[in-house]
């Protein structure tokens, strides 16, 4: 994309990822544990997998 620079696309995407987060608090109020649970794992999952993965495989980065 040669017409829109790199920092406008990435602030754009940024502040689109922003709005999703803030348009989802609503539904983590008053829900039960296992939920948050369920919150916490996937989180887990998406943030420390990838570390795993490029501790174990060093080449593959």
């Amino acid at each position: 994309m040669k017409f829109v620079p790199r920092s406008v696309m990435v602030g754009f995407v940024n502040a689109l990822a922003i709005m999703i987060l803030m348009a989802q608090f609503q539904h983590f109020v008053d829900k039960t544990w296992v939920m948050y649970a369920l919150v916490g794992v996937t989180l887990a999952i998406v943030y420390l997998f990838p570390l795993i993965y490029y501790t174990a495989n060093p080449g593959r980065r």
